[in-house]
């Protein structure tokens, strides 16, 4: 198996992603169930995606606010977290409309 932070490289395989996507959802998890931030941090450094979103939509940035742990949202935001990920997806959804709605004329 390839590194599960590889997803940029072309070989990057379906249990690269699954990875990935179990380790951004246990992330979520634990900071919605308050772990300690030593756990959480741990999943970060093992290469928890910070971007990744459940089927919610829920990041791990949304999970820290909801929670209200400013410490956890300054750290994630540190690391790279995208503040604005929802927005993100609905613009490119957006614009995808557009483009499919003005080459369908």
């Amino acid at each position: 198996m390839h590194s599960i932070l590889d997803l940029t490289n072309a070989m990057a395989t379906d249990e690269d992603i699954e990875a990935l996507s179990t380790l951004g959802g246990y992330l979520i998890f634990s900071i919605l169930n308050r772990r300690p931030l030593s756990k959480i941090l741990t999943l970060v450094d093992a290469g928890a995606p910070l971007w990744y979103q459940d089927d919610e939509g829920t990041s791990p940035l949304h999970a820290a606010a909801y929670v209200e742990d400013d410490e956890l949202v300054r750290i994630l935001i540190g690391k790279g977290a995208i503040w604005n990920a929802g927005m993100a997806n609905r613009l490119a959804y957006l614009a995808s409309c557009s483009f499919a709605i003005f080459y369908s004329r």
